[in-house]
């Protein structure tokens, strides 16, 4: 389409607005992550400012036509990135005032003494970004020689007027979406209104929340839960360890945490970093990496004797295993990380089919070290008594960071996970799973790409399970229905489990936690049919979004995960309940031993009548335990019998658990 048909086509959709079914702004539009990674042509030059680790050195010009990524957007502008990876080679040392190699292999300083202009190549050959690095500009160097610099340039971006883009292509779906979300959220407020009026029309009664065995309900709802629709198989709970802290790690070795997480929290999964200082030297041949060469490193330790005591206690757990990056002589960057995004502690990202902006990949050449390397990790695991369940080739495939990471294009990730099925098959150990590619689970712009691509290679047979991280960004959490039923819909054909292998889960103030760990369970078990849900970290030392418990103790994040990690058990099967959204949200399953369990949330003030109908294989009685503002996965009065089915308060802002065979 032509840009000149576009604008008064958007203009058109933004104009479409009425009191129920309000238009978005551009500022909703630009403010929506389905946009950031959004690719976009330059319709004019751009000129924007270059800085260095001190300051302002100079500037560059991205010439009309060429590519670049958004990174954000606000109402007026978005700020882009050049998607190259930028290093300045052979730089003649005397255009230098000073020049400095960094100890220990890091960056060191550079200082121009006359002003340089050069142009960088694009992706794929083509013209890229016109530098000018200003005289006096203070620059990284990561290599100097007598005669000669190498300058590593931060990410080349800047913001430039939308309307200069051809962003407007993403933006008219966007805007008809958008559009959508608006009148849902209207109505979601409508709605948000009757239940404030109903909850001010009990005000007279005792208030809601300070005694919930004394709430008074103001409404009446039904659920249902039929016991012979059935859906996934649950495979289990569980979370990822912390490495690096050594308080933290020595809580890891008590009896205490042997509790918490395999009684009180009912895990049986747990995740591993399968470590690249395990093997940090180089060989020349894939079968000189050795089991019995492998380091014990502190990260390979602390997966190891944790893996071992629940192995020993629950010889059916699930230990899996993920590579966050390879051994760092494997890959272009030498190094664990992305060397140019240290400066800053800073991320990035790559399409699903090109590496255009980053070196921190595998070599193709030791592809074959890379999948030894897998193997080997797997016979130590399994001579230490806590073998592995299944493996990752790559954690968020698609992320590069600054700390350990590796990212893969789909062709890629499809030739590993098949070779290394077959390595596997090879050495004994076929039983270990293939799982990944732990991409975002709401990013499905490039997620569908992405398993396109994989499906259609060999490493689509290979995969036996599909892994995605709850996050919006790598860091913030994203719990959302939508997140879950969109990347179910991708996979649901190819008939094989789905994975949550991270994620945050929300805050731990109440009622917090009905909307963060609840909902994150809730909507992956329900909308994304996933069997098996591990957020990041289990214990942190402070109360953020990524664990589900502190070293000082439970909190009410901690009571709200139990309701469902403590009681629906492995090996139960999820079958249908209504509401599963709504006033209310309704999960149920039924296992063999531990019969039928039923998981109610309500998020919202008032309190409510549950009418609960159970069909097909009903329980004889139920028992029932409660986490309010007032109590902590307790045990409370079991539900009255009401002709078929049971009866009970559900107080505002609560979460029950009902069991029973």
């Amino acid at each position: 389409m032509n840009r000149l048909h576009l604008a008064p086509l958007l203009t058109l959709v933004l104009c479409l607005a009425s009191a129920a079914n309000a238009a978005p702004t551009w500022e909703q539009i630009a403010a929506d992550d389905r946009l950031r990674p959004h690719e976009v042509k330059l319709l004019k030059d751009a000129t924007l400012p270059l800085e260095g680790p001190e300051g302002a050195a100079g500037s560059f010009t991205l010439k009309a036509g060429s590519l670049a990524a958004v990174d954000s957007a606000s109402g007026n502008s978005l700020t882009i990135r050049f998607p190259g990876r930028v290093t300045l080679p052979g730089i003649d040392r005397k255009m230098f005032a000073e020049a400095e190699a960094g100890p220990d292999g890091r960056a060191g300083r550079a200082v121009l003494k006359d002003t340089v202009r050069v142009q960088i190549a694009g992706p794929d050959g083509e013209p890229g970004p016109v530098l000018e690095l200003k005289s006096g500009g203070v620059f990284a160097a990561s290599a100097v020689s007598e005669s000669s610099v190498t300058l590593a340039l931060p990410p080349l971006s800047g913001p430039v007027p939308w309307q200069d883009t051809n962003v407007l292509e993403a933006a008219i779906p966007l805007a008809q979406e958008l559009q959508q979300d608006l009148a849902q959220r209207a109505e979601n407020a409508a709605q948000a209104a009757q239940e404030a009026r109903l909850e001010d029309a009990a005000a007279t009664a005792t208030a809601v929340g300070d005694d919930p065995a004394k709430a008074v309900p103001v409404e009446t709802i039904t659920v249902k839960v039929n016991t012979s629709k059935t859906h996934q198989v649950i495979e289990g709970f569980g979370t990822c360890l912390l490495s690096w802290n050594r308080d933290i790690q020595a809580f890891y070795q008590t009896k205490e945490f042997e509790k918490a997480y395999m009684d009180d929290f009912g895990f049986n999964v747990l995740r591993c970093e399968l470590a690249p200082q395990s093997f940090p030297e180089p060989v020349d041949k894939p079968e000189d990496i050795k089991a019995s060469k492998l380091v014990m490193d502190n990260i390979t330790t602390t997966f190891i004797q944790f893996a071992k005591t629940l192995k020993k206690k629950n010889p059916e757990a699930k230990i899996i295993g993920t590579v966050w990056s390879p051994p760092a002589w494997m890959k272009h960057t030498n190094s664990i990380g992305d060397p140019p995004l240290k400066a800053g502690n800073r991320s990035g990202a790559i399409n699903y089919n090109t590496y255009n902006n980053t070196q921190n990949y595998v070599k193709k050449e030791f592809y074959p070290h890379f999948v030894q390397w897998l193997v080997e990790t797997a016979k130590l695991y399994e001579k230490e008594g806590a073998g592995l369940y299944a493996i990752s080739p790559g954690n968020e495939v698609l992320f590069t960071q600054w700390f350990q990471s590796c990212v893969w294009t789909a062709e890629d990730f499809s030739t590993i996970c098949s070779l290394l099925d077959s390595a596997l098959e090879k050495n004994g150990l076929g039983h270990v799973k293939i799982f990944g590619p732990e991409t975002m689970t709401g990013h499905t712009f490039s997620n569908q790409p992405f398993l396109d691509v994989l499906l259609k290679g060999k490493g689509g047979k290979a995969l036996d399970a599909f892994a995605t991280h709850g996050y919006v960004d790598g860091i913030k959490g994203d719990a959302k229905a939508e997140s879950s039923y969109e990347f179910w819909r991708l996979i649901e054909k190819e008939k094989k489990p789905y994975w949550v292998t991270e994620g945050g889960t929300g805050g731990h103030t109440w009622p917090e936690p009905l909307n963060g760990t609840a909902a994150f369970f809730h909507n992956n078990l329900v909308f994304g049919n996933a069997s098996m849900v591990v957020p990041w970290q289990v214990v942190e030392t402070k109360a953020d979004e990524h664990a589900q418990m502190l070293l000082t103790g439970y909190t009410k994040k901690s009571h709200a995960t139990m309701h469902y990690t403590r009681f629906v058990r492995p090996g139960s099967t999820r079958v249908q309940a209504e509401p599963a959204q709504g006033t209310v949200m309704s999960s149920a399953f039924i296992h063999p031993g531990h019969g039928t369990t039923i998981v109610i949330v309500n998020p919202r003030n008032a309190a409510l009548t549950v009418n609960l109908a159970v069909s097909g294989k009903a329980p004889a009685s139920l028992k029932m335990w409660r986490t309010s503002s007032k109590e902590n996965t307790k045990e409370i009065e079991p539900p009255r019998r009401a002709g078929s089915g049971w009866e009970f308060v559900l107080p505002g802002n609560s979460i029950v658990t009902l069991q029973g065979s």
